[in-house]
């Protein structure tokens, strides 16, 4: 299968995948967007192919009510971007263990994103878990 190439940025796919995907639900445009060896890096472990970063989208989506991403800053090189957001959303459903609370969260996030032929292979994401986790009800040691 040949790609179509329309020089779109590393940072222009990021924003995409945010918008569409992350903010609407559109999880199609995964279908175009990563490629089929991508790796996205989490303190939680590697998510590796399309079909499970979809899978990841969705139970995030559906765990949070009013789910939100707003972008602060993206930037970088064609194939290479950086993005630092927020995530906000109202904890409505099951999530990494944690049933829901009813409570509203937010929380910061980045990810380094590198692409090739308009799509991204390989993102490393960094996030404040442990926020996360005391917005959620987790004992701080």
């Amino acid at each position: 299968m040949e790609l179509a190439v329309t020089n779109d940025s590393a940072g222009d796919i990021v924003r995409e995948i945010i918008e569409c995907a992350w903010n609407l639900g559109e999880l199609e445009v995964i279908d175009r967007r990563i490629a089929t060896s991508f790796v996205r890096h989490t303190s939680r472990g590697d998510l590796v192919g399309p079909q499970v970063f979809k899978d990841r989208i969705w139970a995030v989506r559906a765990a949070f009510d009013g789910f939100h991403t707003q972008i602060h800053d993206i930037g970088g090189r064609q194939d290479q971007a950086y993005c630092r957001y927020s995530v906000s959303g109202r904890h409505t459903g099951t999530f990494l263990g944690f049933e829901p609370t009813g409570r509203d969260v937010e929380f910061d996030g980045a990810v380094i994103a590198h692409s090739l032929a308009d799509q991204l292979i390989e993102e490393w994401e960094y996030v404040d878990a442990a926020l996360l986790a005391a917005q959620l009800g987790a004992h701080q040691p």
